[in-house]
């Protein structure tokens, strides 16, 4: 039995809870909720009962509050807050007796409390989702297959936010995200994953978005270009403005290989109704494999986290992985500064 300790309920905590959910069979079941915000946790509780029957978790406005009614040392902790916060949580958790933590991605907003996260006294895993997907899965199953040697990968993630972007949803104080902050961190932790990590950056570029008469910095469209552990390099690439500038969320990653052999993937394009994926093989430019693939990638997420916390194996985006990630990220936000 896992028992799992929900920490915020906003629209994180919903997507971790729905997970939760079809894991009953795993023997998963969420023991308590917690939320800062009492009429947040009271309609998130209670829609939850809803849709569980028979199922009533304790709700709580603090995680200490939890501790005082039962014993949290055994249980999987999942914080689903804002990013700004995830260490101070994450060190409350621990000072409280909690042993396994998992992180909605990404680790932290900055380097130091990504490093003071990868330093407390507990096993964490951070929810990089598109690792555990089944269309990376069978990216680096077919690498396998066919003996394959990458040279050159291209990601793109793109989605079209101008409209958030007009509302300031996601805005910072210093004003809307970086377009490296937005998407690219996936893109990154994918081919993080598939070849390796990165031994140095080959550069970086970064546009604005303009949207009428105002112009919002940095915030546009852009690409990190690395060079990997296994000597592939990967140009990724990701746009705010939509896939070649229409409202369209596109999620792909090609590899080129040695020989003239082309692997091309699709990541679902995101909802319930869309959760297929699709990797192709090309050899000579034409097809020569295209599998189908159905892809719930945060449910494959914390099924597998779960289950090497339970029995007690590393974790696959550990502290460690998180952390990279976010020095990859500051470094290239430099560089691109530097060289635009």
């Amino acid at each position: 039995m896992a028992d799992i300790i929900l920490i915020g309920c906003g629209k994180a905590g919903s997507i971790h809870c729905k997970c939760y959910t079809k894991l009953k069979d795993s023997n998963v079941k969420i023991m308590a909720m917690v939320d800062s915000n009492p009429d947040r946790l009271k309609r998130f509780h209670s829609l939850y009962k809803t849709f569980n029957d028979g199922e009533n978790p304790l709700a709580a406005g603090s995680l200490e509050e939890v501790s005082k009614q039962m014993d949290i040392g055994d249980a999987i902790i999942d914080l689903c807050v804002p990013n700004d916060v995830h260490y101070q949580c994450a060190k409350e958790a621990v000072d409280l007796g909690t042993k396994k933590i998992i992180i909605e991605k990404p680790i932290a907003n900055s380097i130091t409390d990504a490093i003071k996260i990868e330093k407390l006294n507990a096993k964490i895993a951070i929810t990089e989702n598109y690792v555990y997907s089944k269309v990376t899965e069978q990216l680096r199953e077919t690498i396998e297959k066919y003996h394959l040697k990458p040279k050159f990968v291209r990601t793109e993630f793109s989605k079209d936010r101008r409209g958030d972007t007009s509302n300031g949803r996601g805005f910072l104080k210093t004003g809307p995200p970086h377009i490296f902050t937005v998407e690219i961190p996936h893109q990154i932790a994918i081919v993080n994953y598939l070849f390796g990590n990165p031994t140095e950056n080959f550069g970086a570029w970064c546009g604005d978005m303009v949207l009428g008469n105002k112009r919002f910095y940095e915030h546009g469209e852009g690409a990190i270009t690395l060079h990997h552990e296994s000597g592939a390099i990967s140009y990724n690439f990701s746009s705010l403005d939509g896939h070649k500038h229409l409202p369209i969320r596109h999620r792909s990653v090609l590899i080129h290989c040695e020989g003239g052999i082309r692997v091309s993937a699709h990541y679902p394009a995101g909802g319930d109704d869309a959760l297929f994926g699709a990797v192709t093989v090309y050899e000579n430019n034409h097809i020569s494999e295209k599998l189908a693939i159905h892809d719930d990638t945060m449910l494959e997420t914390l099924k597998s986290i779960i289950r090497r916390f339970e029995e007690n194996e590393e974790q696959i985006t550990d502290a460690a992985f998180g952390r990279r990630i976010v020095e990859r990220i500051s470094e290239n936000i430099h560089l691109a500064r530097i060289h635009g």
